[in-house]
């Protein structure tokens, strides 16, 4: 069923990577690690131990920065491509760097600091890898290179 719901929200997906000038890969790992496509988790039933919803898991204040309802996919992919694609302007095209302040939050001091994995808490690190791992996955089976696997992507 999670496979279904995957590809129902590709086009949504492919859309907003678009308007964002993003990898799909990555959008689509932070879909899937987020949520995991579950019909539950999308509507809002069952939220995150710490009051995350819907598909992209916003918490309530990031709902209310970017003006959306998280419960509804397209506006919550949209807002999601639109922090990170803020998150990749900051942080000059680090994937890396931009999940991880998706996760974590971008304002953080350890983002400047040349260990700064080291700095981010381990949620954060696995949630980085799993999104660049799915991304990495989805675009191996493309026959492409993603973006995130890229050693430094170019500032936009």
């Amino acid at each position: 069923m999670a496979n279904d719901l995957a590809a129902q929200f590709e086009p949504i997906i492919q859309g907003a990577a678009k308007a964002f000038d993003l990898d799909p890969n990555v959008l689509r790992g932070m879909a899937q690690t987020e949520s995991g496509f579950d019909p539950d988790v999308i509507s809002g039933k069952r939220a995150s131990k710490a009051g995350a919803v819907g598909i992209m898991q916003f918490m309530p204040e990031t709902a209310k920065r970017f003006g959306v309802d998280p419960t509804n996919p397209k506006q919550a992919i949209f807002a999601s491509a639109q922090y990170l694609r803020e998150n990749l302007d900051k942080f000059n095209g680090d994937y890396k760097k931009a999940v991880a302040g998706y996760n974590w939050g971008e304002n953080r001091d350890a983002y400047n600091q040349q260990d700064w994995v080291k700095k981010l808490p381990l949620e954060t690190r696995d949630y980085v890898k799993k999104v660049l791992t799915h991304a990495a996955q989805r675009a191996g089976s493309e026959e492409e290179k993603p973006a995130a696997a890229a050693p430094s992507a170019s500032a936009r």
